[in-house]
């Protein structure tokens, strides 16, 4: 049987709350604190046949939705041990960013041009 990591995540809270209780009870422990804090956020892509038969790669995906989020690097400088990346992104006024990317189910990507 495989479990979701919704369940895993479900139970950890769970005892997180039972736990915590359930020490309480003992009169010398105190102070009790949980470090449970939710993840980042994970988008998972795939790409449909009809898309793969013009050419578009899953990596090809991944690169167009990282572009929305943190723009296109356009140019790496050398500075002594350091680098610096000189990203180009679309202004804010233009597109709403992260949340347009992730709540836009309506996302076109942009397809490979072959001669």
């Amino acid at each position: 049987m495989r479990v979701r990591r919704a369940q895993i995540h479900e139970h950890l809270q769970e005892m997180g709350l039972i736990i915590p209780t359930s020490l309480a009870e003992i009169p010398v422990v105190i102070d009790i604190a949980d470090s449970i804090r939710r993840g980042k956020q994970e988008l998972r892509l795939a790409i449909k046949p009809e898309a793969e038969a013009v050419g578009l790669t899953l990596q090809d995906l991944a690169k167009q939705v990282r572009q929305g989020f943190y723009g296109e690097e356009v140019q790496r400088i050398q500075r002594g041990r350091d680098a610096v990346w000189v990203m180009l992104r679309v202004r804010r006024q233009t597109i709403t960013g992260r949340r347009t990317i992730l709540g836009n189910r309506n996302f076109k990507p942009r397809f490979p041009y072959h001669r």
